[in-house]
């Protein structure tokens, strides 16, 4: 029981890890595209 509740949560840890990732990458390309000068 003990090992099935430890890989869930570093499972849902990881998908987290991968979202926030995700996220970051997004919002550090809007950031560079509101302050890139308009063509």
């Amino acid at each position: 029981m003990g090992d099935k509740v430890r890989l869930n949560l570093k499972t849902k840890l990881n998908i987290h890890k991968g979202i926030s990732m995700e996220r970051r990458k997004i919002f550090i390309q809007d950031f560079i595209k509101a302050h890139s000068p308009k063509k």
